[in-house]
C-alpha cells in the first residue's frame, strides 16, 4: 500500500466505526415511520442578544462610547459640570473620572483586586468584589441606574439597553 492510500485509509477509521445512523444511513423499513426528529425547533420569540462588548466599551469609557461631550469635573452631563449624582447628591470625586472600571477594576474585585490596598490602593476603588456579588441582573441594573452613596446613577447617561449591556459585560 503506497503512503497516500495508507494515510487515506486511516483516517477513514473513525468513520467506519461509527454507527451507520450516525452517517445518515439508516431509513425506515418499509412500512414503518421515520422516529421523531431530536432536532429542537427554534423558539417562538427568541431572547434579545444583549452586546457585552459594547457593555465593555461602557464599563471602560461609557461617555466615549456614547459619544457624550462629558469632561469629569470639569463639563457636560446631567449637571453641565461634569458630575454624576446618585441618591444622596454628587457621588464625592476623589481622584475618579466616573469610569465604571476605575469603581471596580478591569479585574472586576473592586478594592479586593487590583485596585485595593494590597496592589495599586485607590482610594475611589469600591468594597464590591463584582465576582462575588449575589445580586441578579435586575439588581445589578437597578443598583446601576440609581446608584448610591458611593456609585453615581449612571441612568441619568445611560438608557437601559446601554445598562443592561453594561450587565451583560460583568
Amino acid at each position: 500500500m503506497n503512503p497516500t492510500s495508507l494515510r487515506s485509509f486511516v483516517f477513514a477509521l473513525p468513520l467506519l466505526a461509527l454507527p451507520p445512523i450516525a452517517l445518515g444511513a439508516c431509513a425506515p423499513a418499509a412500512g414503518q415511520t421515520a422516529p421523531p426528529s431530536t432536532v429542537e425547533a427554534p423558539l417562538a420569540a427568541a431572547e434579545p442578544v444583549v452586546d457585552d462588548a459594547h457593555g465593555g466599551r461602557l464599563f471602560d469609557r461609557w461617555y466615549a462610547e456614547i459619544g457624550l461631550d462629558f469632561a469629569p469635573g470639569k463639563s457636560g452631563g446631567p449637571a453641565g459640570d461634569g458630575t454624576l449624582a446618585g441618591p444622596a447628591g454628587v457621588v464625592a470625586n476623589t481622584g475618579h473620572d466616573y469610569r465604571l472600571e476605575n469603581f471596580f477594576g478591569w479585574d472586576l474585585r473592586g478594592t479586593e483586586g487590583i485596585y485595593g490596598a494590597d496592589f495599586h490602593a485607590k482610594a475611589y476603588a469600591l468594597p464590591v468584589n463584582l465576582l462575588t456579588d449575589r445580586r441578579t441582573p435586575a439588581e445589578f441594573a437597578a443598583w446601576l441606574t440609581a446608584g448610591d452613596t458611593q456609585l453615581p446613577a449612571f441612568g441619568a447617561v445611560l438608557s437601559p439597553a446601554q445598562i443592561e449591556a453594561v450587565v451583560a459585560f460583568i
